[in-house]
């Protein structure tokens, strides 16, 4: 009886262990907390942080902030981040980006870098078009771990997704061009 108990403690035991292994895992990779901000026109930004960054998967690893939007609502963008050894993903969005969707990213080539409890920013720039159809637009911000997979430098198209590192950041906003500014924060 004793080890019959005994073993459904230890198995409990790995159970839950399992499971917070598993979150701060989860964590890692996406930032802790942190905002979306959209002017109603041609800019957004977005600040946030992490209470314990990385490991960040792969042999080179970096990291991207994407904004996803609906693919006639913004036609070409320019970001910028604090990020370490940061760059401008824009000039990706809508190559191989979901159907009826553009994703603008902003990264970083080394996610090494990346500080605890420091506060970085990505702003994004977008052409003053405005959208096509409706004017608003459902929101979505990833936390991507990415790694030099497709060539060994630092060039944004040299990075790649790594694995199934991507996690879906809340909320689920709304942009409304030419509207009041939004946002929201996680």
């Amino acid at each position: 009886m004793i080890s019959c108990v005994k073993n459904k403690i230890i198995g409990v035991a790995i159970f839950f262990t399992t499971i917070v292994v598993s979150q701060i895992a989860y964590a890692d990779v996406q930032p802790a907390g942190g905002d979306i901000y959209y002017n109603g026109s041609y800019y957004a930004d977005s600040a946030f942080y992490w209470l314990s960054p990385g490991p960040f998967p792969g042999d080179d690893p970096g990291y991207e902030h994407d904004l996803r939007v609906r693919n006639t609502f913004f036609h070409g963008c320019t970001s910028f981040t604090s990020l370490p050894e940061g760059y401008d993903d824009c000039n990706t969005g809508s190559v191989l980006d979901p159907s009826g969707y553009s994703i603008w990213s902003a990264g970083s080539f080394e996610a090494g870098l990346i500080n605890p409890y420091e506060v970085y920013m990505v702003w994004w720039n977008f052409d003053m078009i405005p959208p096509v159809g409706s004017p608003s637009t459902s929101v979505q911000l990833y936390a991507q771990a990415v790694d030099h997979t497709i060539c060994p430098f630092d060039w944004n198209w040299c990075m790649a997704g790594a694995g199934v590192q991507t996690q879906v950041l809340p909320p689920n906003a709304t942009f409304n061009f030419g509207g009041n500014p939004s946002g929201g924060w996680w």
